[in-house]
């Protein structure tokens, strides 16, 4: 039995890195209105 999963390639130097700056990433966030409550809550989420 195998543990890795085929064509999974995450935290690898195989895919490509995005083109996207922190910068435009906190810009995104500013126009969408995500503030750091929404991000607090969706880290809970992910631990359920």
């Amino acid at each position: 039995m195998t543990t890795q999963v085929a064509g999974y390639t995450y935290g690898t130097t195989d895919i490509a890195r995005s083109p996207l700056t922190l910068e435009d990433l906190n810009l995104l966030k500013q126009t969408v209105l995500l503030t750091e409550d929404d991000e607090k809550y969706l880290r809970l989420a992910g631990e359920v």
